[in-house]
């Protein structure tokens, strides 16, 4: 179908979305639906005081996990539909499986590495042999675009850099265009109300306010070598290219995870200082709910307890989530092992469905996350939050620039980007400290 107009073409392309998306909507509406409701069923049984092997909570989890995967069937199911649709109205090349190829070793990187192949397997001389990739590296046409990915490759170097991180893959990402953002909150304060008196104007409640948390990114910058021996085993393998990118994406992706919790900008430290992470912000927040958990000997007590004290507007979000120290989870797992029912092994093993980018636990149908970067050193810290309460915010997009410096026999790659991480509502956070030594 041929259409004139870009705005004609979006107006189409979403009536034809709309028209053909409308029975998965209301499927996946249903799933939504029944994990609210499967989610307020299983708060009831915790408030009155159900134990969490009992068959009701394992049932219901179960369930749960069920609807949630059938919601993100039908999310997959619209996302094709709109892939498709988009593509008869104004087709789109498909996404490279090799998005990086080009990108250090320039326009000819296939040709440089025909001849390094060609060379090495001749002579058997790596020096003689990496001439055309050094060729390559060092030309002009190398990086022309200053370092800045395009959308493609920064996407996904961003999915290379998450992937294997649990905060990161499971919080907002937030795409930002300015170095800072705000994240408003609404707050209304109750008992409000008074009688009516005939004849009278009630006084103004002033009880709306609002409470503004923001992100504000700080630039970081990862530096790091790579030899002609790495370059040339990878090129014996194939997609040299992609895998510096994916190994560098991923090794920044390790820090970044870490900033997210443990960063704090008052410490002298050069990596935590570089800015504010959640446990810091939390700390310093009155408006944060504080939780003591040095009074409980067993995990299950720790999530039952900094449960009870996250708001019931919170609690009741089945979007709500704990994050621990990964032993933490492993010492609830330990607690629950005795299960005698091939019931009660799934729900202690259950990945947790598609809608969790990790395999988890469940505590009356919650995802219990457990993170190795809330495990260093003596950190006793964790949070019960809404996941997509907390925030994290990438500016400007993601800049990977190479130098060959021939002294070294290696290639000299910058990486940097400008992050920062917060939460949006202080309320809906609770911060549980001082985790005893026996459960971390």
């Amino acid at each position: 179908m041929e259409v004139d107009n870009q705005d004609t073409i979006i107006q189409a392309v979403r009536e034809e979305v709309q028209r053909a998306a409308a029975e998965p909507m209301k499927a996946m509406q249903e799933a939504l639906e029944s994990v609210k409701a499967i989610h307020t069923d299983l708060m009831s049984l915790q408030e009155r005081d159900s134990k969490a092997d009992d068959v009701s909570v394992i049932d219901k989890t179960l369930k749960r996990v069920d609807a949630e995967k059938e919601v993100a069937t039908m999310q997959d199911e619209v996302r094709r539909m709109f892939n498709e649709i988009k593509g008869e109205y104004l087709p789109t090349p498909s996404r490279s499986d090799t998005p990086f190829k080009g990108f250090f070793l320039g326009p000819d990187s296939d040709k440089a590495m025909h001849e390094f192949r060609t060379i090495l397997h001749q002579t058997e001389n790596m020096e003689t042999a990496m001439k055309p990739i050094i060729r390559a590296i060092t030309s002009a046409t190398t990086l022309a675009s200053a370092g800045k990915l395009n959308p493609d490759q920064e996407q996904q170097f961003i999915d290379w850099m998450i992937e294997r991180q649990l905060a990161l893959n499971t919080v907002r990402i937030r795409r930002m265009s300015a170095p800072q953002m705000y994240l408003d909150e609404l707050v209304t304060a109750g008992r409000q109300i008074i009688a009516a008196t005939e004849g009278t104007a009630p006084a103004v409640a002033d009880a709306i306010t609002t409470s503004r948390r923001t992100l504000t990114t700080v630039e970081t910058v990862w530096a790091e070598d790579v030899t002609d021996s790495f370059i040339e085993d990878n090129i014996e393998r194939g997609n040299v290219e992609d895998h510096i990118a994916m190994n560098l994406a991923q090794a920044f992706g390790n820090d970044h995870n870490d900033l997210f919790w443990n960063g704090d900008d008052s410490d002298s430290d050069a990596f935590i200082g570089i800015s504010e992470g959640i446990i810091a912000s939390a700390k310093a927040d009155g408006s944060v709910d504080d939780y003591a958990a040095s009074g409980d000997s067993t995990a299950q007590d720790l999530l039952e307890n900094s449960l009870k004290d996250l708001d019931f507007d919170y609690r009741s979000n089945p979007d709500v989530a704990w994050f621990l120290p990964d032993k933490t989870v492993f010492t609830l797992l330990t607690e629950l092992k005795d299960r005698a029912t091939v019931l009660g092994d799934s729900f202690v093993t259950n990945a947790g469905g598609n809608s969790l980018p990790f395999a988890t636990t469940r505590y009356f149908g919650i995802p219990v996350l457990g993170d190795p970067d809330l495990n260093r050193g003596s950190q006793d810290e964790g949070v019960v939050t809404p996941r997509f309460n907390l925030n994290w915010g990438v500016q400007r997009g993601i800049r990977l620039e190479a130098e060959r410096n021939p002294r070294k026999r290696a290639v000299e790659f910058t990486l940097s980007a400008r992050t920062h991480q917060n939460y949006a509502k202080s309320a809906a956070v609770v911060l549980i400290d001082g985790i005893v030594s026996g459960l971390r």
